[in-house]
């Protein structure tokens, strides 16, 4: 442990104990980069979606997203038509099913095994009801007994779904809103010649044949498939955005970092600090351009440094030569007031030389 000063990144005057071994410690919210025997620089934490990585990820997934989405979306549509073909396809073959359990029960006069049909067809649960109408509109068969002698009026919701349409533009299924949603198939029952021992042959048709067939299952099919399509698209996603973040990071960010991080020791004035240069790329054209930098101001400051030296050396070189000048100066001076001393005691003396003098020649 050892304590040191930190006079970068604002933080002048600010001290620390930190571990001498340590290289990145986190410290209030800062990354404390410790270069050991060099010094060491602070540089605050960014935000995520500050960095070039949560950048690069985003560009990376719009890109995919405006490619997968309609790519996606037409496989989920396919997929959608294929299951409802083959939901058609089923309740096709349903009613033809049903349609000649019908003819040969007919034919056969066994009204019971009709009935008995059309109640053991509902069992497994694909086909929620049939039943048969007559032309009055009456049901004389049905999967449930209950409904037996009932009869449907055209202006009925379930009926005007059809009905209100063109006989020409009548479709032969529709769907229903019932107690759940259910496919309605509707089918004419014809009149043929082995059925004229029963109907009159001038008669076109004999009834009508429904059944409704439950889209529970092919909801949940497509369902299913939207949701698997979902998923791949977004793991693919996901799984090409890292590893494209991974791939700049590996090629551009950890090398753009080292600059940063050499930048920041010599903006500690570490004079010394350079840029590790790899490859002919933009990046490595940056180091060059950086440690370029940093020799033209290493150079600077040597050359600085060096004129400091030679004015100091020169400064004190003048500060003697006046020193000497000055001190031949005070002798000067001290040797004036010596003799303006000296002129003095002469002048008193010839004074009193003169006076004598005046005395001797008064005397008689």
């Amino acid at each position: 442990m050892m304590l040191r000063r930190c006079e970068t990144a604002g933080m002048k005057d600010t001290y620390g104990i930190i571990p001498e071994e340590s290289h990145r410690p986190a410290w209030a919210g800062w990354n404390l980069w410790i270069y050991p025997g060099e010094g060491y620089h602070i540089m605050k934490t960014k935000k995520f979606y500050h960095t070039l990585r949560f950048k690069v990820l985003a560009s990376i997934l719009a890109g995919l997203a405006l490619v997968t989405v309609p790519v996606s979306y037409f496989f989920y549509i396919e997929e959608r038509n294929q299951e409802k073909a083959r939901f058609q396809d089923f309740t096709t073959d349903t009613v033809n099913y049903i349609e000649g359990i019908l003819e040969h029960e007919m034919q056969v006069r066994d009204m019971e095994g009709l009935q008995k049909s059309l109640e053991g067809i509902t069992r497994g649960g694909e086909i929620k009801g049939a039943f048969l109408l007559n032309k009055r509109g009456e049901i004389v068969f049905s999967s449930d007994k209950g409904e037996i002698g009932k009869s449907l009026d055209i202006k009925d919701a379930s009926c005007q779904v059809c009905h209100r349409l063109p006989l020409e533009l009548m479709p032969g299924t529709a769907i229903l809103e019932k107690s759940e949603k259910v496919l309605r198939s509707a089918r004419s029952i014809t009149n043929k010649p082995q059925c004229y021992s029963c109907h009159e042959s001038k008669l076109k048709a004999l009834g009508l044949l429904v059944a409704d067939f439950p889209m529970a299952g092919l909801e949940q099919r497509i369902s299913f498939h939207l949701n698997r399509i979902i998923i791949i698209v977004l793991s693919g996603m996901l799984i090409t955005g890292l590893m494209g973040v991974a791939l700049v990071d590996q090629i551009l960010i950890r090398r753009l970092k080292k600059i940063t991080h050499a930048a920041g020791r010599l903006r500690g004035e570490d004079l010394q600090a350079r840029a590790e240069v790899k490859g002919e790329d933009e990046v490595g054209e940056l180091a060059r351009a950086f440690n370029t930098m940093a020799d033209q101001l290493q150079a600077s400051m040597a050359q600085i440094e060096e004129y400091s030296h030679t004015l100091e050396e020169k400064v004190a070189e003048r500060t003697g030569e006046l020193e000497v000048r000055v001190e031949e100066l005070e002798r000067f001076r001290k040797a004036t007031i010596q003799r303006e001393f000296r002129m003095k005691e002469l002048k008193d003396k010839v004074k009193e030389l003169e006076e004598e003098l005046e005395r001797m020649k008064g005397k008689p």
